[in-house]
């Protein structure tokens, strides 16, 4: 089966990372884009040579030429657009974070669960090089037992790659990088965390 997606967000998120990539891949097919600025719309669907664009989600929701939905529009809309995208019988790609919050989580793991969809976050810290790598000399043993992980995060601010004012308000940066060194400890250690400290030095 042809996996046929709906790309919702034409941001530089969805410009530079998944359209490039979803376009370029031969067993797929982007449908559709979505973006509240119909000109953006228009324009990236253009530029990506895809049939149609949207402003609304419902519409893409409602395409039955569509069975994979991919949110690629700022943090607190993705619980929203994720469990409409499951109740509508898609299954869903997010952009992390997943949610805001553990209770819009647990929403999104029950539209799941009930519409019988499958759905990813993407993590896509786990393919670096340098962390693939530490993987494996974690998984030979070679540095004993670790009881800590201390991850560092050197970014420009403001932020240079999008306009968007969703990373400045109270918990922005921190939910915009978190779950990548949340996810890798997990990932790497095969353990869920028992605490995790935040520090922000602006």
């Amino acid at each position: 089966m042809t996996l046929k997606f709906a790309v919702i967000g034409c941001g530089e998120i969805a410009k530079k990372a998944h359209l490039p990539i979803l376009t370029s891949m031969g067993e797929v097919e982007v449908v559709s884009v979505v973006d509240v600025n119909e000109e953006k719309a228009k324009n990236t669907a253009k530029k990506f040579r895809i049939k149609k664009y949207y402003t609304a989600v419902e519409s893409a929701l409602k395409d039955d030429e569509v069975n994979v939905i991919v949110v690629a529009t700022p943090t607190p809309t993705h619980a929203k657009i994720a469990v409409e995208a499951a109740n509508a019988g898609k299954h869903v790609v997010v952009e992390k974070p997943l949610a805001m919050s553990s209770k819009e989580g647990f929403m999104v793991r029950d539209a799941v669960k009930s519409n019988n969809i499958k759905l990813t976050v993407v993590q896509n810290y786990r393919y670096f090089p340098s962390v693939r790598k530490a993987k494996e000399i974690l998984n030979r043993g070679l540095i004993g037992h670790v009881t800590n992980f201390y991850c560092i995060a050197h970014n420009p601010w403001p932020n240079q790659w999008t306009r968007g004012t969703w990373l400045y308000h109270e918990l922005g940066v921190l939910l915009d990088f978190a779950p990548h060194p949340v996810d890798l400890v997990t990932w790497m250690f095969k353990n869920i965390p028992r605490r995790a400290v935040s520090y922000t030095h602006l």
